[in-house]
Formats: C-alpha cells, sequence, structure tokens
C-alpha cells in the first residue's frame, strides 16, 4: 500500500466521519464526538507516519560511509 493510498483512506474515512449523523451503534453525534473520532483517525495515520520517518532517518545514517 502507498503512502499515496493510505493519505485517500485517512481522507475518506474523516469525511465519513464528519457526515454521519448516528454511528453504528445508534448514538447521535455531536460535535465533540466527531472530534473524538477525527483524533483517533489522525493517530491511526501519525503512529505509522512517525515510524516511517525514524525508520528513514536509521537508514539514511546506516548508509553513509566516512
Amino acid at each position: 500500500m502507498t503512502s499515496l493510498e493510505k493519505q485517500g483512506y485517512e481522507i475518506a474515512g474523516s469525511f465519513v466521519v464528519w457526515i454521519r449523523e448516528v454511528d453504528g451503534a445508534g448514538v447521535t453525534q455531536t460535535f465533540e464526538l466527531k472530534l473524538v473520532a477525527f483524533i483517533v483517525l489522525l493517530a491511526t495515520f501519525i503512529i505509522p507516519l512517525i515510524m516511517q520517518v525514524v525508520w528513514m532517518i536509521l537508514n539514511s545514517k546506516k548508509g553513509r560511509v566516512n
């Protein structure tokens, strides 16, 4: 899966969270609940991003020969 696909899923998930009025459990979505759901989606995007950046830094340092 490419980063572009991941971003597309993130955008689609965020769109669904903001337009729905009732979630799967039957709870009416208020602004606060939508915000919590968006933060959870954001965390699922940021955590792998941080891991990729750390991996890139480690690989770039390993690849240098002095």
